[in-house]
C-alpha cells in the first residue's frame, strides 16, 4: 500500500494510526472534561478485537497510562451480556420533604428489583430540580450472575496500598483515610503546574478502592468523615456545615459521596443541606447502628 501511494510503508501506517487516535482522543478528552478527571490519574482500558493496537497508540499520543483487559476479543460481548440494570422514576413535587424523596426512591428500587437486579447491589442517585419541581431517582444494580464473586479473592492491605499508589501516583506519603470494610479511602498530595508550567501547587487527590483493589471513585480536594450509622445524623450535619462555602445566595453545600458497606451513593447533585441530610438518613435506614459510614465532600 505504501508503494501504491508513493510513501514509506512505515510512515503510512503511522499516519493511519494518528488519524484513528485523533478521532478517539476527541471522545476521551470530552469525557475527561465532563467528569472533571485528571488525565494523569486515569488509565485507558482496552476491550474488543482491535484494542491491543488502538489503545497503546492512543495512550502514547495522550500521554496516559493504559491497560489491555484479559481476553479482550470477547470483552465487549461479555459486557453486553452482564450489563448493569438501570431505571429512573421522576415525580413533580413542590418543595419535597423527606417522605416525598423516600417514596420516589422506594419506587425506583422496587422497579429495578422486579427487573432482576440483586437488591444488595442497587444504588440510587437522587436529583432535585427546585425550578421545575422535579424529584428524580435513578437506580442501577447488577444482575444476580454479575454480583457473584466467581472465586475472586480480596487483596491484602499491602495490595490495596499498591493499587492506591498506582492510581494516585503520589508526590508524598500515601494516606489511608477511612474504611467501611468493603470500601477503603486513600489520599495523597500531588503537584500540579500552571502558568506555562512555571508555577506549581499541591492538590489533594483521593480514591475509593473495593476489596479487590479496583478503583470505584476518584475525588479532588475532598475532605473525609468517618462515623457510624448511629452517629451519622449529628456528625454529617457538622461535617457538611464545615465543608460548605457561602456567597450572596447563601450556603453552597459540597459535592458529597456516601460510603456504607459496599455501596457508594452519589449525592453530588443535591444542593440543599437539609435535603442532603434527609437522603443520607434514607440511605442508612436499616443498617446496624455501629456500622461504619464514610462521607467524601469536595468543594463545588
Amino acid at each position: 500500500m505504501g508503494r501504491e501511494f508513493g510513501v514509506d510503508p512505515g510512515r503510512l501506517a503511522s499516519d493511519v494510526m494518528d488519524k484513528m487516535a485523533e478521532k478517539v482522543s476527541a471522545v476521551v478528552s470530552r469525557l475527561l472534561a465532563d467528569y472533571g478527571l485528571d488525565p494523569s490519574l486515569v488509565s485507558l482500558v482496552g476491550g474488543g478485537g482491535g484494542c491491543s493496537t488502538v489503545v497503546p497508540w492512543l495512550s502514547r499520543k495522550m500521554n496516559m497510562k493504559y491497560i489491555v483487559s484479559e481476553n479482550p476479543e470477547v470483552v465487549s460481548a461479555i459486557g453486553a451480556a452482564m450489563a448493569m440494570l438501570r431505571d429512573s422514576v421522576a415525580r413533580n413535587i413542590v418543595n419535597p420533604g423527606a417522605a416525598d424523596i423516600a417514596a420516589v426512591r422506594s419506587a425506583v428500587i422496587k422497579s429495578l428489583v422486579e427487573m432482576g437486579a440483586d437488591p444488595n447491589t442497587v444504588e440510587v442517585q437522587i436529583e432535585i430540580d427546585g425550578k421545575k419541581n422535579i424529584v428524580q431517582a435513578t437506580a442501577s444494580g447488577a444482575l444476580e450472575m454479575q454480583s457473584r464473586d466467581f472465586g475472586k479473592e480480596a487483596v491484602s492491605e499491602e495490595g490495596l496500598l499498591s493499587s492506591a499508589a498506582a492510581a494516585l501516583n503520589p508526590a508524598g506519603r500515601l494516606r489511608r483515610e477511612a474504611s467501611t470494610g468493603p470500601l477503603t479511602v486513600f489520599s495523597a498530595d500531588r503537584e500540579s503546574r500552571y502558568f506555562l508550567g512555571l508555577m506549581k501547587k499541591k492538590r489533594k487527590s483521593s480514591v475509593v478502592l473495593d476489596k479487590y483493589g479496583v478503583v470505584k471513585l476518584r475525588a479532588s480536594d475532598a475532605e473525609t468523615l468517618l462515623t457510624s450509622v448511629g452517629n451519622a445524623a449529628a456528625d454529617c450535619d457538622r461535617f457538611i456545615e464545615t465543608c460548605s462555602g457561602y456567597n450572596d445566595a447563601g450556603q453552597i453545600v459540597p459535592s458529597v459521596f456516601l460510603l456504607h458497606g459496599s455501596k457508594i451513593s452519589d449525592l453530588s447533585t443535591i444542593m440543599g443541606k437539609q435535603q442532603l441530610l434527609d437522603i443520607i438518613s434514607l440511605e442508612l435506614d436499616g443498617d446496624e447502628q455501629d456500622a461504619p459510614v464514610v462521607l467524601l465532600a469536595s468543594p463545588r
